[in-house]
């Protein structure tokens, strides 16, 4: 029976991450056609993921060419993971 709840435990978790996985990739296919699009809306996507680089204290890309949809699912995915990090901390001290 302990077997049984800890294996659909498991399953359950691992369609969480694997949501989240295509959640970012999502985004970050948004994020990068969005920066293709006119320049007035690939500024604010540009501030965006920029201010998010900051953020995790990663190196800020110089030119908007940089911005691939792989660095900015990268970005994403270091934002959720430092974001589910500090929800489990939180809920340790409760």
């Amino acid at each position: 029976m302990l077997k049984k709840i800890a294996i659909t435990s498991i399953l359950a978790l691992q369609g969480v991450f694997i949501g989240t996985f295509t959640l970012a990739d999502k985004i970050a296919y948004i994020l990068a056609k969005g920066i293709e699009l006119a320049d007035n809306i690939s500024m604010w996507v540009e501030h965006l993921v920029r201010k998010l680089m900051q953020a995790l204290r990663m190196r800020i890309t110089k030119s908007k060419k940089e911005l691939t949809r792989q660095l900015i699912k990268y970005v994403l995915m270091r934002i959720m993971e430092n974001a589910s990090k500090d929800a489990r901390n939180a809920l340790r001290k409760l």
